[in-house]
C-alpha cells in the first residue's frame, strides 16, 4: 500500500494564533526518525484577513490547494496527517472517498461537530467548517478544490459534546450518528463500524475529545471528555478488526519539550501499520 505521511500544520484556520503550527512542531520534532513526512510549511506569523465569512480566507484557500496538488502527485492508498488545524482533513479525506469509490467511514473523534458554513459561524474561523464541507457544503471556491463529497451515513462523531445550534439542528436532520462521552463505549462504536457496511475506515482525532484534565494543551479544550486510554484502546481496536486506510492527529498547542507521551502513543497508534 503506498502510504503518504503529511505535516501539515496550517495554524490560519484556528484564528489568530500559532499555536497549533508549535505543537504540531514539537510532535514532529520527536517523530521525524520514524515517519518520513513531505512538509505542508506554512509562515509561522500572518496577517490574517476575513473573506468570505472566513478568517484567513486566502490562506486556508492557497493551502488547500496545495495539499490537493501534492496527494494528486503522490496518489497514494491511504494519508496519514500530523496538523494543523482541523481543516487539514479537506484534501485527504475526500481524495481517499474518491480512491475507494464512497466505500469510507469517517471516525470524528472531536469535541465540536466542524459542522458550520460561514454563514451560521459565529466565529468566522475555519477549524469550525470542514467536516461541512466534506459533507458538501461551504464556501463555492473553496468547496471547488474537494476531489469528491461525502453523504452524512459515512461519518461517526464520537466523543462530541459541543455543538453550535445549526450543527445540532443539521446533526437532527441528517444520517449522522453520534456517540457522546456519556453514552461512549468501544463495542458499541464497533458495532456501529460494522453495520455501516464500509470497508475502509478514516480516523480523525482532534485533542480536545480527551477531557482536559487528562489534556489540557489543545486549542478549544472542553469538558467531560473521553479519556485518553478509551481514545488510545479505540483506536488500537479498529486498526485490529478494520481496514483503516487514513487518519489524522491535530490541535495540539503545547509549546513545552519533551511531548507528552501519551500524545505520542496515540499517534504512533494511528499512523504505523
Amino acid at each position: 500500500m503506498n502510504t503518504l505521511y503529511l505535516y501539515f500544520p496550517q495554524w490560519q484556520g484556528s484564528g489568530k494564533t500559532n499555536d497549533i503550527y508549535l505543537g504540531a512542531s514539537n510532535i514532529k520534532k520527536e517523530l521525524s526518525d520514524q515517519f518520513s513526512f513531505i512538509e505542508l510549511s506554512q509562515p509561522e506569523n500572518e496577517e490574517l484577513k476575513t473573506t468570505s465569512g472566513v478568517i484567513g480566507y486566502q490562506s486556508v484557500l492557497r493551502n488547500l490547494e496545495k495539499a490537493n496538488k501534492t496527494i494528486k502527485n503522490a496518489n497514494p492508498d491511504s494519508i496519514f496527517t500530523l496538523g494543523g488545524d482541523c481543516s487539514v482533513e479537506i484534501a485527504p479525506v475526500t481524495y481517499l472517498n474518491d480512491h475507494y469509490n464512497s466505500d469510507l467511514l469517517v471516525l470524528w473523534f472531536d469535541a465540536h461537530g466542524d459542522l458550520n458554513t460561514p454563514e451560521s459561524s459565529p466565529s468566522k474561523t475555519f477549524h469550525g467548517m470542514p467536516l461541512r464541507m466534506i459533507l458538501g457544503e461551504g464556501e463555492p471556491t473553496l468547496m471547488e478544490n474537494c476531489f469528491s463529497k461525502l453523504e452524512p451515513n459515512q461519518v461517526v462523531l464520537v466523543g462530541t459534546r459541543d455543538l453550535d445550534l445549526p450543527e445540532q439542528n443539521y446533526v437532527n436532520n441528517s444520517e449522522i450518528e453520534m456517540v457522546s462521552p456519556g453514552v461512549f463505549d468501544i463495542d458499541h462504536l464497533l458495532s456501529i463500524i460494522e453495520k455501516s457496511k464500509r470497508r475502509n475506515i478514516y480516523i480523525h482525532l482532534d485533542l480536545d475529545v480527551i477531557d482536559p484534565e487528562e489534556l489540557p494543551d489543545v486549542m478549544c479544550p472542553t469538558t467531560n471528555g473521553l479519556s485518553f486510554s478509551k481514545v488510545q484502546d479505540s483506536i488500537n481496536m479498529i486498526r485490529e478488526k478494520f481496514n483503516v486506510v487514513g487518519g489524522s492527529v491535530v490541535e495540539y498547542t503545547s509549546k513545552k519539550e519533551p511531548v507528552d507521551n501519551k500524545v505520542l502513543n496515540v499517534l504512533k497508534s494511528l499512523f504505523l501499520e
